[in-house]
């Protein structure tokens, strides 16, 4: 948060001295500070009301107060706006209280006898920030998970022992399980016999950190029992440490390889018919070769394969 932007603070507290005090501190001009526009209340009912209409971006409240008490002042405050960091004013015989509110979701706490300006300001500047890191990362993570969940392609996170972490449905879909079933089974399950011990030695390295990304083509086996071809992109998480898990997007490539596969036979099969027209000329050149009967012989059976055309 830079100097020049500038706080809405609402300010929860039925002490008049506590919150004059507070109020003057967030309102002196220094350089070195954001502006801070500061809204005081002494009723709970009142701040929660203040919210939507002043668009605070912290709440310093107090868990004492005349229509509310304790850790449910918190309580009804953080689920009412989740998303605005609560900064607790503590007294120093409730700081038990307080600590208790942090762990269940307020950003801080401030002991109201030992407040002075700088810690006051860096306390609010914090809490903002780390608030503000939280949603992004809430955002971030509902993006992913939408991405994950709604891909067209096969996504799955796979753990060390090559159990299922989490499939989405596009995986469901290719394999012919269930979400409950996969989340049940491990890699080797899903694995034609002959290819696990290939499949085993690249787990083993993946997760030792051997290999930092992989992609290649692999057989799986569906439900019911048919052998599809899949390629496969998996990356390590956490990045540049020892893997928890692996991510990997699949896409199924079983009509793409029975497609090179008929193209291959295709092309085989033309490349014999062409081998042999070649072979029967050359034979009968050869038979030129041979002498006068020889060459009777190869040229009759030349004209013979050429009227054949």
């Amino acid at each position: 948060m830079n100097p020049q932007d500038s706080i809405r603070a609402l300010v929860i507290e039925d002490d008049a001295d506590d919150a004059l005090s507070i109020e003057k501190i967030l309102t002196r001009s220094r350089n070195d500070t954001p502006k801070i526009e500061v809204f005081l209340t002494e009723r709970l009912e009142r701040g929660l009301e203040l919210v939507p209409q002043k668009k605070p971006d912290i709440i310093l409240l107090d868990l004492i107060l005349p229509d509310s008490d304790g850790l449910a002042t918190f309580e009804r405050t953080y689920q009412a706006f989740p998303q605005i960091p609560i900064v607790i004013l503590s007294g120093l015989q409730d700081e038990t209280l307080a600590l208790e509110a942090v762990r269940k979701g307020a950003q801080d706490y401030l002991v109201k006898a030992e407040i002075n300006a700088r810690m006051l300001i860096r306390v609010i500047r914090y809490s903002i920030a780390r608030a503000r890191s939280e949603v992004a990362l809430q955002e971030s993570e509902e993006r992913f998970r939408k991405i994950f969940e709604e891909a067209p392609v096969g996504m799955l996170t796979v753990g060390p022992d090559g159990r299922y972490l989490k499939v989405n449905k596009t995986f469901c879909q290719m394999t012919g399980y269930s979400e409950a079933e996969l989340l049940r089974m491990n890699v080797e399950q899903l694995t034609l016999p002959e290819d696990y011990p290939q499949t085993k030695k690249f787990l083993e390295a993946f997760f030792s950190g051997a290999i930092p990304r992989a992609q290649f083509e692999k057989r799986y086996v569906r439900k019911d029992g048919e052998a599809i071809w899949v390629y496969v992109n998996s990356a390590p998480f956490p990045p540049g440490g020892p893997p928890q898990y692996g991510l990997t997007i699949m896409e199924n490539i079983t009509e793409r390889k029975k497609l090179e596969e008929r193209k291959n036979t295709f092309i085989g099969s033309v490349s014999h018919e062409l081998r042999t027209p070649l072979t029967i000329i050359s034979g009968g050149i050869r038979n030129l070769k041979a002498g006068i009967g020889g060459a009777l012989a190869g040229i009759f059976f030349l004209f013979w394969y050429l009227s054949k055309g």
